[in-house]
């Protein structure tokens, strides 16, 4: 059975997109092979591979990239979309004390046209 040692294994710490990422590379037999984590809690974002060290990191960064700017900007649409849904709630509470306000007034005095309520 035959064994593979990695060799040339090099770990470094980086910034992609905003966040910090681990960047793991080594060889094994005639192939270079890259992993980049989010360091804590070590998670995998991706991996590549090449003929060359920079050719199997430069695939990885690729895709680190790709997926981490996707995870930010789903990070900012759900803030946007929670902001958003607070701001609905709010009017709608404002509308319909408007409309309780509306209904008293036209009890009150018949004179007054009332806001017909949509549904």
């Amino acid at each position: 059975m035959e064994s593979f040692k990695p060799e040339g294994h090099q770990r470094r710490r980086a910034t992609c997109e905003g966040w910090e990422i681990g960047i793991t590379s080594y060889k094994l037999k005639d192939r270079y092979y890259c992993k980049i984590d989010n360091i804590d809690p070590g998670a995998t974002i991706a991996r590549g591979q090449g003929a060359s060290a920079e050719e199997a990191e430069g695939e990885a960064l690729r895709k680190a990239q790709t997926r981490l700017a996707l995870t930010r900007r789903i990070q900012s649409t759900r803030e946007v979309l929670s902001t958003m849904q607070a701001t609905v709630e709010r009017l709608s509470t404002e509308l319909a004390e408007l409309e309780r306000v509306n209904q008293l007034a036209g009890q009150s005095d018949p004179e007054l046209p009332s806001v017909p309520r949509s549904e």
